[in-house]
């Protein structure tokens, strides 16, 4: 996790497959400016009916921030927003521990673009 006060080099590219934004991060840690940088991509495409994969396959850690920003995401999107946290990942375990169970979290990028697809 980064410490407080340092910058959290993260990377959010956007892209559409088939219908179904895709939206994937990467870096150390998703904190509060990750976060907040994930909330204006999901903003800009929550108005629709399009589904939203956030593969989160290439971040290192999930701070706070970052998971209270995917709870909030997901009592707005409901089963449109699907997310990516690979097994045996600091990730997967973070969004466990924090009680993130009722939306889809999927250990591959193509098992999630299909249940968004279905």
């Amino acid at each position: 996790m980064a410490r407080s006060g340092q910058k959290e080099p993260v990377d959010v590219r956007v892209s559409a497959i088939s219908g179904t934004l895709l939206i994937e991060v990467s870096g150390d840690a998703l904190g509060a400016a990750g976060a907040s940088r994930l909330r204006e991509h999901i903003d800009r495409a929550g108005g629709g009916e399009r589904p939203i994969v956030i593969d989160l396959s290439g971040v290192a850690a999930i701070e706070r921030d970052g998971i209270e920003m995917l709870r909030t995401a997901w009592r707005e999107l409901g089963d449109r927003l699907r997310v990516v946290a690979p097994a045996a990942s600091d990730v997967l375990d973070a969004l466990k521990r924090a009680r993130l169970r009722r939306f889809p979290v999927h250990g591959t990028l193509s098992g999630a673009l299909a249940q968004a697809g279905a």
